[in-house]
């Protein structure tokens, strides 16, 4: 009986420690792939093109600090969210590295956030692990003149940011000049041809319209169209705040379109009557899908009365960074 006692005290003991062993295990396996929460703070949006008023219409640039404890496990993550009610990423990759060009944490840009994580870096340079961030997002459904707060997350923790946007002013419309805009959203770019129009629209019928657009690129980027998303589009009022025309789609009888390769087309139309304003809408891709920088594009137009006239318009596609630190001691 006393032997019995003895090793039944020995399976006890040994349990024990097979029990600790594999909480250790397991402690050890959590803190390695934890997620830290609220790493981001002093989250700041300005207008992406620099201090000039922010419209709905454009991107923006949203800054914010990350630190995260000393002795931080390399793998560890951390993110930075926001509403994609209101807005959005376009996508990409990002390399954070220090001055001395070493890469502290990688992150990966989405719709909805930025995802990082930790290099091996922290291992043997694990304090003072801290930089910052700056990316630029798509507004979506964002009112003109009006005081926004978006409510950024980091894990659970809150972060939020006020900014105020520009818009027009009632009754203020006073026509269309020729020219060309972009709109960067959901990893797609659309590109409007603006054809002039006073303040009642035109004043006389454009015939024989010629339009030749080539669509800007070089080693770093390309853009191709998007088979299907061409539009003529008319309109003949304005909005109810009198600031903007209502365009809707016109008939595809009025038009021809000839592309060369994936990057030019020329559009043709008998004519474009007098009434109202016209713009022409595409959407493309650019590639690589990681690609951060400016994106352009040049049209050429003409008609019977107007000799040809070019114009170009160059927007930021991405435009995503930031810096990092880690000190060994």
């Amino acid at each position: 009986m006393h032997l019995s006692r003895a090793r039944l005290a020995q399976f006890i003991v040994a349990l024990a420690v097979l029990i600790g062993a594999l909480a250790l295990i397991l402690t050890l396996g959590s803190t390695q792939a934890a997620s830290i929460n609220g790493a981001f703070s002093n989250v700041v949006v300005t207008a992406a093109s620099g201090s000039e008023p922010i419209y709905p219409w454009d991107q923006i640039r949203v800054t914010a600090d990350w630190k995260v404890p000393d002795r931080t496990a390399a793998g560890t993550t951390f993110s930075l969210g926001w509403p994609v009610a209101q807005l959005k990423g376009v996508g990409g990759t990002l390399e954070l590295k220090n001055t001395n060009n070493d890469t502290v944490e990688n992150c990966t840009l989405g719709a909805s956030g930025l995802d990082c994580v930790l290099t091996s870096f922290v291992t043997t340079h694990p304090y003072n692990i801290k930089g910052t961030v700056w990316l630029t997002l798509t507004q979506v459904n964002i009112p003109e003149n009006a005081n926004v707060t978006i409510t950024f997350t980091s894990g659970t923790t809150k972060v939020y940011a006020p900014y105020s946007t520009a818009g027009s002013v009632s009754n203020s419309f006073t026509g269309i000049d020729y020219y060309k805009d972009v709109w960067v959203h959901d990893g797609t770019v659309t590109w409007y041809i603006y054809l002039p129009g006073g303040k009642a629209g035109q004043t006389f019928d454009y015939n024989n319209v010629v339009v030749e657009d080539t669509l800007g690129g070089n080693q770093g980027y390309q853009q191709a169209f998007l088979p299907g998303t061409f539009s003529l589009e008319h309109a003949t009022k304005l909005n109810s705040a009198g600031t903007w025309p209502i365009w809707e789609t016109a008939s595809t009888r009025l038009y021809t379109v000839t592309t060369s390769g994936s990057n030019s087309f020329t559009f043709i139309a008998p004519k474009l009557a007098q009434g109202g304003w016209w713009r022409l809408v595409y959407d493309v891709k650019v590639s690589p899908s990681g690609y951060k920088g400016t994106i352009s594009n040049t049209a050429k137009t003409s008609w019977d009365t107007q000799r040809q006239m070019s114009t170009t318009h160059s927007e930021v596609y991405v435009d995503a960074g930031g810096t990092s630190s880690g000190e060994a001691h």
